[in-house]
């Protein structure tokens, strides 16, 4: 059941999804931790589907600030699924815990930044990113990342990150993909089952 902002407010929203809401608000990035957590503590827990509220502009009638979500040391608690969606701004998660997994068929975004993150898995079959898509600097993917018919108008830079097989033995499945650069020095790959 997908909930209405005004629900939201009415359910009420975590300490973190209160200070993510202002920092939103304001046009600034919301640091909830400078380390990625690894459980949903009170401080860092952001639901999925709140996350995706902000990340799609439902909250502000389909307006997402320019600076778009930039969001780091949250524990991202669902599949934040922003599947077969028009991302107005840039989505920015840095050292979060989106163990759920990530999932963006589909969709246009303008950039995805998620250094430092963790995800259970990442599908992005046929996305379109205008912009950047980084997964450097200690991201670990522990599923699939799927890139297959996706296109990438800036950088492809996976430089420091970390792709698991999952169980059928696929760390990455990019049939098709298409970027303007890659950028993937000192990646690790791990095809063990």
């Amino acid at each position: 059941m997908k909930l209405t902002w005004a629900e939201f407010k009415a359910r009420g929203l975590t300490k973190a999804e209160e200070k993510l809401e202002k920092a939103y608000a304001a046009g600034r990035p919301c640091v909830l931790s400078v380390r990625r957590p690894e459980a949903a503590e009170p401080d860092c827990a952001i639901r999925a589907e709140f996350l995706r509220f902000l990340i799609l502009g439902y909250c502000n009638e389909g307006q997402v600030p320019k600076q778009g979500v930039r969001l780091s040391g949250a524990f991202i608690e669902g599949v934040l699924d922003i599947s077969f969606s028009t991302v107005q701004g840039p989505i920015v998660l840095k050292r979060c815990n989106l163990s759920g997994g990530l999932i963006a068929k589909q969709s246009t975004l303008e950039m995805l930044r998620l250094d430092g993150s963790v995800v259970g898995h990442l599908d992005a079959d046929s996305a379109v990113l205008r912009g950047h898509a980084m997964m450097r600097y200690g991201f670990e993917c522990h599923g699939s990342l799927r890139l297959s018919g996706a296109t990438i108008g800036g950088v492809l830079n996976c430089d420091g990150g970390s792709f698991f097989a999952n169980s059928s033995g696929e760390a990455i499945v990019a049939e098709q993909l298409k970027a303007t650069r890659w950028r993937v020095f000192t990646t690790w790959f791990s095809c063990l089952r």
